[in-house]
C-alpha cells in the first residue's frame, strides 16, 4: 500500500527546507523553484498554513500645514492631505492660522513653532479627537467653540494658550505650563494635572479635576476636585468656590476663596499646611487631620466662617492658627498647640471629642500662645492643659463636667477674661494683657496654686490695680508678687481688694514686694472671703523687690485684636522676659519670709 504524506506534514517538510537553505519562508516563492502553473501568491497561501501570523501596523505619518490661513478640510494646504486618524499634525511654520472647519480624529498634534504664531481655532459643532498626545508650544494658540471640546487619549502639555467656551479638556495626564482659559468649561485628567501656570475662569460653571494635581502656578476657577491628593506647591495659588480633595491636601502655597463669594472647602485625608489657608465671606474648610506650620486664618474681611477638623490640629511651632471673624466657629477634635492661636471677635474654637474617665488625653494641650480676645471663646468637655507658653484670657476658656483648666508652666495674662471651669496653676499668674499693666480676670470655680505656682498683683492707684474674682474656693501656696507702677506711694490706711473667693486655706510661701519705704509696707491680710493688701506704717525687714528687679515674668508678646494679630501675635520663640528676670534664680527668694495675717 503506497505511503501517505498528509498536506500538513508535507507543509512542514518545505518549510524545515527552507530554513536549512537560510531562506526566509515568507518570500520563498521569489526564491524556490516552482512547479509548472504555480504562481507565487498561491504559493504563499499554500504555506500560510504553517507559517506563524504577524501582526500588521498601519504606521502614523507626519502631515504639516503649509503655513498661511485656510481650512482644516482644504487638502491643499497639508503635505499629505487633508489629515485622518493616522496622522501626526504639525501647525508648526510661525505664520498660521488654521480654521477646523469639519470633525476630525488624528494621532497627534503639534500646535506652534520655535518662533511666529500659529493658531488652531474651531467652527461651531465640530469636534477634535486626538488618540495620542496634544503638544501646544509657547507660540501656539488654540480655541474652541464646540461644547464636545478636545479629547486626548496621550497627554497634553501646553506652554502656550488654549481657551474654551462651552466646552473642554480631557486627557489621561495635563502639563501646563502656560495658559488655559475656560468660558463654561471643564479640564479633567484621569490620570495628574500638573500646572505652573495659569488656569483660570471667565464665569461660575468652569470646573478642574484630575486623579491628582500638583500645582505651582494659579488656578483661578469656580470648582477644583481630585479623587486623590491636592499638592499645592510654594508660589502656587489655589483660588476657589468649591474645592474637594478625596486624598491629601498639601499645601504650601496659597488657598483662598473664590472672588468675595462663600467657597466649600473639604478635605477627606490630611492636610499639611506650610502656606496659607485664608477662609473668608461664609465659607466653609472641613478636614480629617491637620498639621500646620504655615498661617489657617479667618475673619480677615468678613464673618460667619467655620473649620471643622475632626480629628487633632497640631499646630507647630512657627503656625498660626487664627480664628477672627465675627460669629467664625473651629470645631475640633483635639488640639495639640505649638505654634501661636487666637480666637477674637466673637469668635470660638470648640473641642468636640470626649473620652472615657480614665483617659488622662487633655483636649487643648499648649506649649504655645493661645490669645482668647474680648469676646473670644475657647469651650472644651476635656482638659485644657498648659505645659509651657502663653495663654492670654480676655474673652472665656471654659471646661465642663469634671474637666479642669491646668497651668502646669507657662504663663498666664488676661484682662476682663473669665476661665470657667476648676483651675489648677503652677504657671505665673498675671492681671493684665503684658507685666506692669493693670487687669481684672474671674474664675466661676475653685483656684489652687502649687508650690511652684505664682501670682502678681500690679497697684497704680488707689482705684487701678489687679484684682482676680473666684467664685469657689481658693487654696494659696507658691509665690504671690507685689508691684507699684508708675512710681505710685499709697497712704497709710489704704487697703486694696486684691482676690475674692468664697472660702480659702493655706497661706503663700513668699510673698515678694511687700515693702514701700521707710515709712510704710504692706501687710497681706488673709480674710474669710477675700484678700487684701492693707498700707501700715514703718519699714518691713523684708530686702525690697518685685517685678523691675527680681521677679521672672515671662511674657511672649502683647495682645492685638483682628487680623492685625498676625503681625504682632509670635510663637514661643520669641519669648521676652522683663530685665532682670533671671536674677530670681540667685535671689535666695525661697529664703524671704513673707509679711502676712490670717484673719477668720
Amino acid at each position: 500500500m503506497p505511503r501517505l504524506v498528509s498536506t500538513f506534514a508535507l507543509r512542514s517538510m518545505v518549510l524545515l527546507s527552507l530554513i536549512s537553505l537560510g531562506l526566509n519562508p515568507a518570500h520563498a516563492a521569489n526564491r524556490v523553484a516552482r512547479t509548472p502553473g504555480q504562481s507565487a501568491p498561491s504559493f504563499q497561501s499554500w504555506m500560510s498554513g504553517v507559517l506563524p501570523s504577524q501582526p500588521s501596523f498601519a504606521p502614523s505619518s507626519p502631515d504639516n500645514w503649509l503655513g498661511g490661513a485656510g481650512n482644516w478640510s482644504n487638502g491643499a494646504d497639508w503635505s499629505a492631505g487633508e489629515p485622518g486618524s493616522g496622522s501626526d499634525v504639525f501647525i508648526d511654520t510661525g505664520n498660521d492660522s488654521v480654521t477646523l472647519d469639519v470633525s476630525a480624529s488624528i494621532d497627534s498634534l503639534t500646535l506652534g513653532g520655535a518662533s511666529g504664531t500659529s493658531t488652531l481655532m474651531d467652527t461651531d459643532l465640530v469636534t477634535l479627537t486626538i488618540a495620542g498626545a496634544l503638544t501646544i508650544n509657547q507660540s501656539g494658540t488654540l480655541t474652541f467653540y464646540d461644547p464636545g471640546g478636545i479629547s486626548a487619549g496621550g497627554n497634553v502639555m501646553n506652554a502656550g494658550n488654549m481657551t474654551f467656551f462651552h466646552g473642554g479638556l480631557t486627557a489621561p495626564n495635563i502639563i501646563n505650563s502656560g495658559r488655559i482659559s475656560l468660558d463654561v468649561g471643564n479640564v479633567n485628567a484621569s490620570g495628574t494635572l500638573t500646572n505652573s501656570g495659569t488656569i483660570a475662569a471667565q464665569d461660575d460653571v468652569n470646573g478642574v479635576g484630575a486623579a491628582t494635581i500638583v500645582n505651582s502656578g494659579t488656578i483661578f476657577i469656580d470648582s477644583i476636585a481630585s479623587t486623590g491628593d491636592l499638592i499645592n506647591q510654594s508660589g502656587g495659588v489655589v483660588s476657589a468656590r468649591g474645592l474637594n480633595v478625596g486624598g491629601n491636601l498639601i499645601n504650601e502655597g496659597s488657598i483662598k476663596g473664590y472672588l468675595e463669594r462663600a467657597s466649600r472647602f473639604s478635605v477627606a485625608g490630611e492636610l499639611t499646611n506650610g502656606g496659607t489657608i485664608d477662609v473668608e465671606y461664609g465659607s466653609s474648610f472641613s478636614v480629617a487631620t491637620a498639621s500646620n506650620t504655615g498661617t489657617v486664618m479667618t475673619g480677615a474681611q468678613s464673618g460667619s466662617n467655620s473649620i471643622s477638623i475632626s480629628g487633632t490640629l497640631t499646630n507647630e511651632v512657627g503656625g498660626v492658627f487664627a480664628i477672627d471673624g465675627m460669629n467664625d466657629v473651629a470645631t475640633i477634635g483635639y488640639v495639640n498647640n505649638a505654634g501661636s492661636i487666637s480666637i477674637a471677635n466673637g469668635s470660638t474654637l470648640q473641642i468636640v471629642s470626649s473620652h472615657a474617665p480614665t483617659t488622662a488625653l487633655p483636649g487643648f494641650l499648649n506649649s504655645g500662645t493661645v490669645l482668647i480676645a474680648s469676646d473670644g471663646t475657647v469651650s472644651s468637655p476635656l482638659t485644657y492643659s498648659q505645659t509651657a507658653g502663653q495663654t492670654t484670657i480676655d474673652g472665656t476658656l471654659r471646661v465642663s463636667g469634671h474637666s479642669n483648666v491646668l497651668f502646669s508652666g507657662g504663663a498666664v495674662y488676661g484682662n476682663g477674661g473669665t476661665i470657667e471651669g476648676n483651675t489648677i496653676s503652677n504657671a505665673a499668674f498675671n492681671m493684665g494683657d503684658m507685666p506692669n499693666t493693670i487687669g481684672m480676670m474671674a474664675i466661676t470655680g475653685n483656684y489652687t496654686q502649687g508650690a511652684n505656682g505664682s501670682i502678681a498683683f500690679d497697684i497704680a492707684s488707689l482705684t487701678s490695680f489687679d484684682q482676680l474674682n473666684i467664685t469657689g474656693r481658693a487654696s494659696l501656696n507658691g509665690t504671690l508678687f507685689v508691684d507699684l507702677l508708675n512710681g505710685y506711694v499709697p497712704q497709710i490706711g489704704n487697703l486694696f481688694d486684691i482676690m475674692n473667693f468664697s472660702s480659702s486655706s493655706g497661706t503663700f510661701s513668699t510673698t515678694v514686694g511687700l515693702p514701700i519705704n521707710n515709712q510704710e509696707h504692706f501687710v497681706l491680710e488673709y480674710n474669710s472671703t477675700n484678700l487684701t493688701l492693707d498700707v501700715v506704717a514703718g519699714p518691713d525687714d523684708q530686702p525690697q523687690s518685685g517685678h523691675g528687679s527680681s521677679y521672672y515674668e515671662p511674657y511672649v508678646s502683647e495682645i492685638t485684636d483682628g487680623a492685625d494679630q498676625l503681625d504682632n501675635f509670635s510663637s514661643p520663640g520669641a519669648t521676652a522676659p522683663e530685665p532682670g528676670s533671671l536674677v530670681l534664680l540667685a535671689s535666695g527668694l525661697l529664703g524671704i519670709a513673707g509679711v502676712g495675717r490670717k484673719r477668720i
